[in-house]
């Protein structure tokens, strides 16, 4: 099931280089940011399900106490970001872009807060 989880996942990511074009090219107009959106959610939606079958089945080593803990968090909030940024797309593209920025920091904030405490 982890290969299937997986697979899907990538499959999505194979994606993003052709939504990530596409929105380049205009990007504020509705119909790249509903891609590119659209691709993003799909791609939390994976996430979510490959770190939910991985905490289901016990496969985090006990040194990954901040992705067990964190990891559906992250994803949940991600997912509804993407969400927003397709919804909110045709209405106002600059909130839909904000939504789709604030989706990397999601994940390189805590990892940064991480290693500063790891450091100090």
């Amino acid at each position: 099931r982890m290969l299937w989880v997986n697979n899907l996942l990538l499959f999505w990511l194979c994606l993003l280089p052709f939504t990530t074009q596409f929105i380049g090219e205009q990007p504020t107009h509705p119909i790249p940011i509903v891609f590119y959106g659209t691709n993003l959610f799909f791609c939390a939606l994976s996430f979510f399900a490959l770190r939910w079958y991985a905490r289901r089945a016990d496969l985090f080593e006990d040194g990954d106490k901040m992705a067990r803990a964190q990891g559906p968090h992250q994803s949940l909030a991600a997912i509804v970001l993407a969400g927003l940024s397709v919804v909110s797309a045709p209405l106002n593209a600059y909130l839909a872009l904000i939504c789709l920025v604030l989706i990397p920091v999601l994940y390189f904030l805590p990892q940064a807060r991480h290693m500063a405490k790891k450091g100090a």
